[in-house]
């Protein structure tokens, strides 16, 4: 079954000096050539995790440099588009508790837009560019929270919408902030901008 109780972290394949992970949602398979031509560029170590519909559970993905060490394709349910299986993946390897930055990728191709596949081509190679050393070293200050493409930058304030309710709830019961917090961080939403399209780099 593709539940969440099937995504345990000790059947995951690891590299003990990579630090490195990047997880990439494979809903298209035939656009995973536009990926691995991108992840060419990193040059440390990384190990891959792909999450991929069941229809697609028997893939084969070779690696794409010497620095890939590993990779772990993990079937999931279709839901929660990208996101949904992010966290999955994310929870079960954050109890890995080895790696220090990551990268994450999907296989946008935002059907309502005439030019997604144009702006998953654009996501992609801001996120991967030919020499990925400063973002690499920008991920290696502790001052650093997100890397992510500039002109996809969201405001919150302006497209939260119906989501209130259920971010305090997150907020209050998963992360643990008291109600003054919460009013805090609500009182000043322009500080918390992300990136439209979902993918990027972080801590």
């Amino acid at each position: 079954k593709n539940n969440a109780k099937n995504f345990t972290a000790y059947n995951l394949k690891s590299d003990k000096k990579a630090k490195l992970a990047i997880i990439v949602h494979l809903y298209y398979p035939n656009m995973w050539p536009k990926i691995a031509e991108g992840l060419r560029n990193i040059q440390e170590n990384f190990d891959l995790y792909v999450t991929v519909a069941y229809s697609n559970r028997i893939i084969e993905l070779p690696k794409v440099s010497e620095y890939h060490k590993n990779t772990n394709i993990v079937c999931v349910p279709n839901r929660g588009r990208d996101v949904l299986p992010f966290l999955m993946v994310a929870e079960r390897i954050r109890r890995l508790n080895k790696y220090e930055y990551l990268l994450k990728l999907h296989t946008k191709r935002s059907l309502h837009r005439k030019d997604g596949v144009l702006w998953f081509n654009e996501i992609t190679e801001t996120l991967l560019p030919e020499d990925t050393s400063l973002i690499l070293s920008r991920l290696k200050d502790s001052k650093t929270g997100a890397i992510g493409p500039k002109e996809h930058i969201v405001s919150l304030s302006r497209h939260l919408g119906g989501n209130e309710a259920k971010i305090k709830e997150l907020l209050e019961n998963e992360m643990s902030l008291d109600k003054t917090e919460v009013k805090k961080i609500f009182k000043n939403l322009d500080k918390y901008p992300y990136f439209g399209g979902t993918m990027f780099w972080c801590r």
